[in-house]
């Protein structure tokens, strides 16, 4: 059986879980420079602090720790430590040219995490998110303020952070944040050269994030144009994430959910930050919305964005075997 049927079989299921936050539970570890730097980097020009993604090259065994965190909270799928393990973000660190290895890093260690649970299995899910360039007009990107690049440019970051993915033992893809229907479309040719390259299929997960009132993405399209937009895709699931928290997510997770004809996936925010950086949405309280989205039988799959903690998943985990999952395909 393929990794894809399997999970599709597991979500006819149940309702599988995603797992928590990284980058603020890293950060929540009050790690020092060196922690970032490690022996490799310890003369790198730029400070490092706060690049969590290199952290699976300097710091793997605190990486591996965040993943059996969330796997002994009852996650069943482990995203990677690579939301900006990508050429573009790493830039801003001079660390571009270790995209691809810290890639390949950050699956290593969650597959390594994965693979100390003899007891069921867990998947990994290569973490791709929106970097942090918008795409540009010209063909060459936009060079006045750097901001811009081309969608060739963007297609091949995203290609050589997927091989990186893939290459250390991802079992799919996820796209997630995204913030308009350019990234998708860049990300899912990237990864579909190279499942051709490869000779083997790999799964996509794609995930939006959406203003809380409007229900568009930030840089346009709506929830409905971009069910649309995907539909042809193929996809393993199609999701929204982060945001300003589960309740405020839950009525673009309901008309997501009437739309869809693939498996729903729902990774919200703790809220948001307050004055002190911090999250105030409890355990308790993130649980009380995702009990209301598995009543109504709107997902396939629920984990957690920003602020979230292994106490959340467990929370969430706790209820999710008492509710069947969204019918694959359901109208």
């Amino acid at each position: 059986m393929t990794t894809r049927n399997e999970i599709l079989q597991r979500m006819k299921e149940r309702i599988l879980i995603l797992d928590g936050a990284a980058g603020t539970y890293l950060r929540h570890l009050n790690l020092g420079e060196e922690d970032f730097r490690g022996e490799r980097l310890g003369h790198h020009p730029v400070s490092l602090k706060g690049c969590c993604d290199v952290l699976c090259l300097t710091r793997p065994d605190i990486v591996r720790q965040m993943h059996e965190a969330y796997i002994d909270a009852g996650a069943d799928i482990v995203e990677t430590n690579s939301f900006n393990a990508n050429r573009l973000s790493l830039a801003d660190y001079g660390l571009e040219d270790l995209a691809y290895e810290i890639s390949r890093a950050a699956a290593a260690v969650a597959r390594e995490a994965c693979g100390r649970r003899a007891d069921r299995r867990v998947w990994v899910a290569g973490s791709m998110g929106p970097t942090n360039r918008r795409v540009s007009a010209s063909p060459h990107g936009d060079g006045k303020d750097g901001s811009g690049v081309s969608l060739g440019q963007l297609r091949a970051a995203y290609y050589d952070q997927a091989r990186g993915l893939v290459d250390g033992g991802a079992d799919l893809i996820l796209v997630e944040t995204l913030c308009d229907l350019l990234h998708a479309e860049a990300a899912l040719k990237a990864v579909g050269d190279l499942a051709e390259t490869l000779g083997h299929e790999i799964p996509v997960m794609c995930s939006a994030t959406l203003d809380a009132v409007s229900g568009r993405m930030p840089w346009g399209p709506s929830v409905e144009e971009y069910c649309a937009a995907l539909a042809p895709a193929g996809l393993l699931a199609i999701g929204l994430n982060c945001g300003c928290g589960a309740r405020q997510l839950l009525p673009w997770i309901r008309r997501l959910s009437r739309m869809a004809g693939c498996p729903v996936s729902v990774h919200p925010s703790a809220g948001l930050p307050n004055v002190s950086g911090g999250y105030d949405e409890t355990p308790e309280g993130f649980a009380a919305v995702a009990r209301q989205a598995f009543e109504e039988r709107l997902v396939n799959i629920y984990g957690g964005c920003c602020g979230t903690t292994p106490e959340h998943i467990r929370a969430v985990a706790r209820l999710a075997g008492q509710y069947r999952p969204r019918e694959i395909g359901e109208e």
